[in-house]
């Protein structure tokens, strides 16, 4: 039985997202690790609304660089299913 990447788990949770959530960075409160999390401007408050973790990583640099892909990823499935 093989388990999945923290990768693999990633696009899989926001393959299923709305389209108006965006994945970003926030620090871990009380380590130096930082997460992936979803997030949301509220227009109505005009405040950030923070959702589902998607991964935890210990380097920054994977979690931007990963936050990156699956951004651009989220923007090709909206425009192929919203053209």
């Amino acid at each position: 039985m093989s388990r999945k990447s923290k990768r693999q788990i990633c696009f899989e949770r926001i393959r299923f997202s709305d389209p108006g959530w965006k994945a970003e960075i926030i620090p871990v409160s009380g380590s130096t690790d930082v997460a992936i999390v979803m997030t949301k401007l509220d227009s109505y408050v005009n405040r950030k609304m923070y959702g589902r973790v998607l991964s935890q990583f210990c380097h920054r640099k994977t979690a931007e660089r990963l936050c990156e892909e699956l951004n651009r990823y989220k923007d090709e499935v909206l425009a192929k299913a919203f053209p």
